[in-house]
């Protein structure tokens, strides 16, 4: 008799595999094998880096406030009564998209005002960890083989930011390095299928202006991988 827990794993593992690994897992890669390593890996790292937030800069993390424009600006306009103020108001002459998607979200969530810091810094944090921990996933094995190495590399990018760059209103210059890494993929091995999650870098790219400076490096790129 075939237990249902067990079953229930395995889709989950399988739903993983679909969207962060290969675009044809196995349902077959349970606990213990190196296929199941990488998004392992990808969790750890994102769970290690707001761990590091948490005992570095407590005060951010867990006092509730709101830092600089994430009052005056993306709390404001996300209470704002037109859609298009919500979603398309600016932040220093640019639209930050994902920044004003996240706002959005706490409104039609209807969280409790004092929540709402929390659920901007958190909400950062953690997409912060997964542009920069996307790079321990199995698609990057072609770039880099050694999946611990991978982690390494994703670990020391999270650790070295300054303290501006990773918070609600800026941690989407984080972009940059999914922009290069992604790139790294394509120029790598022309035969990788293009992994669901790498359809959001046009919408990440328009949310901070100085990462569409790497726009003609993935044209030139797109050419000679053609």
């Amino acid at each position: 008799m075939r237990c249902p827990e067990l079953n229930a794993i395995k889709y989950v593992v399988y739903l993983n595999n679909r969207f962060l690994g290969d675009r044809a897992p196995s349902l077959e890669t349970l606990d213990g094998t190196p296929q199941a390593r990488p998004i392992r890996l990808f969790y750890a790292c994102i769970a290690l880096y707001c761990l590091y937030l948490v005992a570095m800069q407590p005060q951010w993390m867990l006092a509730g406030e709101m830092w600089a424009e994430m009052a005056t600006n993306y709390f404001v306009n996300a209470n704002a009564p037109s859609v298009l103020t919500r979603l398309f108001a600016t932040d220093a002459g640019y639209v930050p998209l994902v920044q004003r998607l996240i706002a959005l979200s706490g409104r039609l969530l209807q969280l409790p005002s004092a929540t709402v810091p929390y659920f901007y810094t958190w909400t950062s944090a953690c997409l912060t960890g997964a542009l920069v921990a996307s790079f321990c996933l199995r698609p990057f094995r072609v770039v880099l083989q050694d999946d611990w190495l991978r982690f390494f590399v994703a670990a020391s990018v999270l650790l070295v930011a300054d303290f501006e760059t990773r918070t609600f209103i800026n941690f989407t210059y984080f972009v940059a390095f999914f922009v290069a890494i992604t790139s790294a993929l394509a120029m790598a091995n022309r035969s990788v299928p293009v992994p669901l999650w790498a359809w959001s870098i046009p919408l990440l790219m328009v949310s901070k202006p100085a990462v569409m400076a790497a726009l003609p490096a993935m044209l030139l790129i797109a050419v000679v991988s053609e």
